[in-house]
């Protein structure tokens, strides 16, 4: 019998997000002085929509815990984060990065209310598809032969071996020398999504760890340490936060509780607050002695972060801004939201979104294919003038910077739908532990999380090259079961069955 479909999106919090676009709607209409009615306003505007985003966040987890595992609920998480919270962070910060925020672009309150409005349609728009096609995508994947439940605990440690084992080749020998600048030759997209199954043995591991004990325990902890040490050394907080989270979900995974959801959540933000001022001061000793981020091998990387920690003065000296006002800038989106929102008003629209296409041709069969990735470093250069770094600016302004309030609500409801898909997906892998495919569910989480990144690259060309994991892994769970079958004896009963 089908489970009955939990609604990703309750009726609550899409009525509740409705009243509040509504009422953000008459009061942009309405309100053009800015004499002290705006400020409180943007800031009740978000809070409100954080406090809709984390209780249907709550509730979903509290419902049934494999629901963490969805981009369903990240995609709440983050949204809440960077333009929840991140449209707050203007009116909290000290005056060094408020005077930052607004070198970019000295937005008014009236332009940060309607990027918040611009937000809430986005969100409208996600929910509201991700709703709509959540019983087919159910109904499609609990049909699935390939997604048949397995005999409880059935293949967990050879699968894991196999993930740790083809995972760590591609994360150490194609995209670690990426990350610290040791291979800058363009690769296809996908091979970076292949560290997925890396991560994905991590998670095995310590799942298996935790339900068996014994030496897998140290193997387990000795593995998070070593990457942890990696990920310091390649300044990426994205990889580090992505570390932590697995070790995070796999307690989660293993018992469910709420002691170990709130203090999981709280290391997570530790670990965020942690890494900004040494990325930052990373990347200036780079930049400083490499003139830019690459060049520096491993070893130099560890005397870095070596230096971070027990050389404070030098640290202090790459910021002179509060640390905590640092970490707050990293969140906030408002200043380059509300420069392409006033690009598009202005008639200077973007061509973004024509990349969309472009990303879904694999680079083994266009050679010269443009490198999508480098949006980011081109509005760098649109914005600042210079291109040693990129910038993003969340999916909701790239939406309408590109095509206005119908590119908006038609390019987040082409979103909802993937979310709701891969959603769906995630739950009958994780509810019925087939092993195999936790590759596809932690690529699924990372792109619920990308609504700071741009559609192109984060969302279709994401979305593809999950899909190609997908297949690749639904022909391997095959063949091992053709294996398997081949391989039992005449007149023994076949235990794959």
């Amino acid at each position: 019998m089908n489970r009955l479909v939990i609604p990703v999106a309750s009726r609550i919090e899409i009525a509740s997000l409705a009243v509040i676009a509504f009422i953000a709607t008459a009061v942009h209409l309405t309100t053009l002085d800015e004499a002290g009615i705006l400020k409180p306003f943007n800031i009740v505007i978000s809070l409100a929509i954080m406090a809709a985003l984390g209780w249907r966040a709550f509730t979903l987890v509290r419902e049934d815990a494999a629901y963490i595992f969805t981009p369903a609920l990240w995609f709440r998480a983050a949204t809440l984060v960077y333009f929840g919270f991140g449209n707050i962070v203007p009116y909290i910060v000290g005056w060094e990065v408020e005077a930052y925020l607004r070198y970019v672009f000295d937005f008014t309150d009236h332009e940060l209310l309607k990027l918040n409005l611009i937000i809430l349609v986005g969100i409208l728009s996600v929910l509201s598809l991700e709703v709509a096609f959540a019983r087919s995508f159910q109904s499609m994947f609990e049909r699935m032969p390939s997604l048949r439940p397995p005999a409880r605990g059935q293949g967990l440690w050879s699968t894991c071996l196999a993930l740790l084992i083809l995972g760590g080749l591609f994360r150490y020998l194609v995209i670690l020398p990426q990350l610290v600048g040791a291979q800058t030759a363009i690769v296809p997209g996908v091979f970076g999504y292949l560290g997925y199954l890396f991560y994905a043995g991590l998670f095995l591991l310590l799942l298996y760890s935790l339900r068996t004990g014994g030496r897998k325990a140290a193997l387990s902890i000795s593995l998070v340490a070593f990457e942890i040490v990696i990920c310091l050394c390649s300044f990426a907080k994205t990889h580090l936060l992505l570390t932590s989270m697995i070790v995070w979900l796999a307690f989660l995974h293993d018992r469910m509780s709420l002691r170990r959801l709130v203090i999981g959540s709280i290391s997570l933000v530790l670990v965020y607050i942690s890494m900004i001022p040494l990325v930052d001061y990373g990347r200036v000793q780079m930049l400083t002695i490499y003139g830019s981020l690459n060049g520096a091998n491993l070893g130099t990387r560890l005397g870095f972060v070596t230096d971070f920690f027990t050389n404070p003065a030098p640290a202090a000296a790459v910021d002179t801004a509060p640390r905590m006002d640092r970490t707050l800038n990293r969140l906030s989106y408002a200043n380059v939201s509300t420069y392409l929102i006033n690009a598009y008003d202005g008639g200077v629209p973007g061509e973004t979104y024509g990349a969309a296409v472009t990303v879904l041709v694999p680079r083994i069969i266009w050679r010269d294919k443009p490198n999508i990735s480098n949006q980011g470093i081109e509005l760098t250069q649109l914005i600042y003038g210079f291109d040693t770094s990129s910038t993003g600016s969340g999916v909701f302004s790239e939406a309408y910077w590109n095509y206005g309030w119908m590119g908006l609500m038609l390019g987040m409801a082409f979103y909802g739908i993937l979310i709701s898909f891969l959603t769906q997906l995630s739950l009958v892998v994780m509810r019925r532990e087939i092993w195999i495919f936790v590759p596809v569910v932690f690529a699924g989480v990372q792109f619920g999380t990308r609504v700071d990144g741009r559609m192109s690259v984060d969302v279709v060309g994401s979305f593809g090259i999950i899909i190609v994991l997908f297949l690749s892994l639904i022909a391997a769970s095959r063949l091992t079961s053709d294996s398997s079958r081949r391989a039992v004896m005449p007149g023994t009963p076949d235990l794959s069955r």
